[in-house]
């Protein structure tokens, strides 16, 4: 034991298995402390005052909010669709304000603002963990750092209406003092002398009951350390406290060359192993954890190892979720269904990272698979539906959002395959009924020809009765096949069929392509059409007919290719979306201007300009796909 884990422990404890330090024999001295820190702190009472007053404004301040909420929701239209559209720009932003979540909650404390230190990166807080830990999460301090983070921070807050948060650092500090006040301790003097840059937390024992719950894990929380005293004299002030404000009981015990202080009656043990700070809901966790420093831990997984060696540095958190968490929840939604659970066995382990950058929030996702486990499907849906960008080229300039993809036979065959397994006959029965009402199967006729790229799109500008409706938005499938003569059949098989259904059907030809656009009663319906080995299928045929005859294309954009550029080397466009033009759209057709669409989605989404999302494709048995909110600090 190091000369510091000596002074701790005869400083806490007498010879053998005893209460914690100061239990019995500072009791006294804990109350001293206590009165003392109370004599230190007149406005512990005055905070509790001053909390009432911020709850009393706070009330207020949600009563304004919430009339002129309803003020704006007052102008919105009450038709359907309208709504509709209204809720889709609201879906798109939720994906920013769940960042916003997800960065108030990875956020505990960021000490380094203060003492000016920079630090690297890595996961060293997995080689103190368990190797059987199923869920591990990890922060890096050194994330929050940096000049990028601050400037998309301070964005989003100053996107908040009315948002009562102005200094992050201070919020910050107050939350971890309001979590310790009862205790009487604080984070700059109790915490920050000695709290490191990387924390984590780890799972283990996860077994999921017949209700989604997990009854018994072992949970572990660690923090490294750069002062071992300082840390000591934290677990010191930490159980006299709780023994007196909380009436704990601790035990103690030595196990591997440290102390381990326990509550049973609290689940709570603590610890310092070298420069680890443990706190686990019993000891034997604490215990898992230390044998983890010593011995194998979650860092030496070769599942862990196979992604860890993957994941993108300058990240601030990085969720890890192993095979066998995967294993005991496939078991539980697995239930009932005879036979197997529902989670494919090729997938080994996921972990997902977040980072800030100089133009957003990026988020990179990897997926460990097992190679051996793939059937020639599934290994060809990964190798091949990686489109090249060759759909992306044909799209317009002024394209707002955009999928794309690859091989729509492959993935047809999957659902196929489950569609006969549900409905049997019915689904038999149902491309029977389409062929007759619309002249072609599509599991016959089309999908098995559509092997090459696909992309859908939606773009600005329709002029026909539902584009109105929707905000003068349009949609559009491309869809690439190498039999382009086939494919040429069928829509012409198509038209005949709907001209004979009583539907009026206009031919008209556009750049060697031919597009048929069905009307009823003078009004247009959709449109589709074919051109060089490309099926087209819209809802607008003046959208159609740009495409078809190329007049622009979104890749001459200047924002489109920073967009892309932004993206790690060898990132293949999978999902588009320019929020500023798709929400301004909105907002342009007088649905709801954009201070009432912050009071509805309570942020304002005009600084997050765009979201996209690519794929890195198969690697060493992990699969790479990275999406970015693009943030505009400026």
């Amino acid at each position: 034991m190091a000369e510091e884990d000596k002074n701790l422990a005869a400083k806490k404890k007498p010879a053998g298995k005893s209460k914690a330090p100061a239990a019995k024999s500072k009791k006294s001295t804990a109350k001293s402390k206590m009165a003392a820190a109370g004599s230190k702190k007149p406005a512990g009472k005055s905070k509790t005052t001053t909390g009432k007053s911020k709850t009393t404004a706070a009330k207020s301040k949600a009563t304004a909010a919430k009339s002129v909420a309803t003020k704006g929701k007052g102008v919105l239209p009450s038709d359907k669709n309208t709504k509709i559209i209204i809720a889709i720009g609201a879906a798109l932003a939720v994906v920013t304000i769940c960042c916003v979540i997800v960065l108030l909650v990875f956020m505990i404390v960021d000490p380094f603002g203060w003492f000016g230190f920079i630090f690297g990166g890595g996961e060293t807080i997995a080689e103190a963990m368990p190797p059987d830990a199923e869920m591990y999460l990890s922060l890096n301090m050194a994330g929050f750092l940096s000049g990028d983070a601050e400037a998309v921070i301070e964005t989003i807050i100053g996107s908040i209406p009315d948002a009562e948060v102005a200094d992050l650092e201070d919020m910050m500090e107050d939350m971890v003092d309001e979590i310790f006040y009862d205790l009487g301790l604080t984070f700059e003097e109790d915490i920050m002398p000695w709290i490191g840059q990387h924390a984590g937390i780890a799972m283990a024992n996860v077994s999921f009951d017949i209700y989604g719950d997990i009854p018994e894990p072992d949970l572990i929380v660690a923090i490294e350390v750069r002062s071992r005293g300082a840390a000591d004299d934290f677990i010191a002030d930490y159980i006299d406290a709780n023994e007196y404000e909380m009436d704990a009981t601790y035990s103690s015990d030595e196990y591997r060359g440290a102390t381990i202080y326990e509550a049973p009656t609290r689940t709570e043990a603590i610890a310092r192993s070298g420069d680890i700070l443990y706190f686990g809901n019993s000891s034997y966790a604490v215990e898992s954890a230390i044998d983890a420093q010593k011995d194998d831990s979650l860092a030496d997984e070769p599942d862990f190892e196979a992604i860890a060696s993957q994941l993108p540095n300058g990240r601030f958190a990085t969720l890890y979720l192993g095979s066998r968490f995967f294993d005991s929840y496939g078991d539980l939604i697995g239930l009932g269904v005879s036979g197997a659970s529902p989670i494919p066995p090729v997938f080994q382990s996921i972990a997902m990272t977040f980072a800030f950058t100089d133009f957003g929030l990026q988020m990179d996702y990897f997926i460990g698979v097992d190679e051996d486990e793939l059937d020639d499907v599934q290994l060809d849906l990964l190798t091949s539906a990686r489109p090249s960008g060759d759909i992306i080229s044909m799209l317009p300039e002024d394209t707002v959002i955009f999928f794309t993809s690859a091989s729509l036979d492959l993935v047809w065959q999957g659902i196929e395959g489950s569609m006969d397994t549900l409905y049997g006959g019915d689904f038999e029965q149902s491309m029977r009924f389409f062929a007759d009402e619309f002249g072609f199967r599509p599991d016959l006729d089309l999908f098995p020809i559509l092997d090459g790229e696909w992309a859908i799109a939606v773009l600005p500008g329709s002029r026909t009765e539902l584009g109105q409706e929707l905000a003068g938005l349009g949609v559009m499938l491309l869809a690439e096949s190498s039999e382009e003569n086939e494919l040429a059949d069928v829509a012409n098989d198509s038209a005949d069929a709907l001209s004979s259904s009583g539907f009026e059907v206009r031919e008209q030809s556009a750049d060697g392509g031919t597009l048929y656009i069905a009307q009823s009663r003078g009004e247009e319906l959709f449109s589709f059409g074919t051109q060089d080995g490309v099926l087209l299928l819209g809802t607008d045929s003046g959208i159609l007919l740009d495409t078809m005859e190329g007049a622009s294309s979104i890749e001459d954009d200047r924002t489109y290719r920073e967009v892309w550029g932004s993206f790690p080397r060898g990132t293949t466009p999978v999902l588009y979306v320019n929020l500023n033009s798709l929400l301004g759209n909105i907002v342009e057709y007088g649905y709801v201007d954009w201070e009432d669409l912050a009071w509805e989605l309570g942020i304002d989404p005009r600084p997050f300009t765009h979201l996209a999302a690519g794929s890195g494709g198969l690697k060493q048995g992990v699969i790479r796909a990275t999406i970015v909110i693009f943030v505009n600090t400026e």
